[in-house]
């Protein structure tokens, strides 16, 4: 319901047209993220909600845009390790309404997926950042050009803002996967 409730509430985005792109997003599901981050409900309300909730509730809010306009999104949920791609928006929707933090974190991982798997995608990495991150990983990645992003959610991790482009995120704000 939460997911739900900020998707739907705060979500507003221009649409481009032209250069619609595809998306990979990876989120962190590592025990770090349920972790709480603060919420702005109204201008004089505010609540605290648990880090995955956000992060999915962007996820949710970016598939939904980019069916809107004609691409479509690829989950791929990780933790110590990098699960199975989600693209069957429907089941993304599934995945993202149920997903609970637990688990180590192992971004290292994430990055070898995406030199092997996602070159011609647009990537979106959401986490906390909280993992120590090979530096043959990273220099993979950036001789491979990925167009990567890094979300971090309220921490970061100094070696992938160094290297890719990134934002860090101190108050929940669902749209922000839109924005990348």
């Amino acid at each position: 319901m939460l997911t739900n409730k900020i998707a739907s509430r705060t979500v507003r985005v221009s649409e481009r047209y032209g250069n619609i792109q595809n998306y990979v997003v990876y989120l962190d599901k590592s025990g770090s993220m349920s972790d709480d981050i603060k919420y702005h409900v109204s201008p004089t309300q505010t609540e605290y909600v648990p880090k995955i909730s956000f992060a999915a509730a962007s996820a949710l809010a970016l598939a939904y845009q980019l069916k809107k306009v004609g691409a479509k999104m690829t989950l791929k949920l990780f933790d110590v390790e990098v699960h199975d791609p989600i693209s069957d928006f429907a089941q993304l929707v599934d995945t993202l309404m149920k997903i609970r933090a637990d688990s180590g974190t192992n971004i290292t991982n994430v990055l070898e997926d995406a030199v092997k798997k996602h070159r011609e995608e647009k990537v979106v990495i959401v986490t906390d950042g909280i993992d120590e991150v090979s530096e043959e990983a990273v220099k993979k990645a950036k001789s491979a050009n990925l167009d990567l992003t890094c979300v971090f959610i309220k921490t970061d991790n100094e070696l992938l803002r160094k290297n890719f482009k990134s934002v860090r995120v101190e108050e929940a704000k669902p749209s922000i996967l839109l924005e990348v």
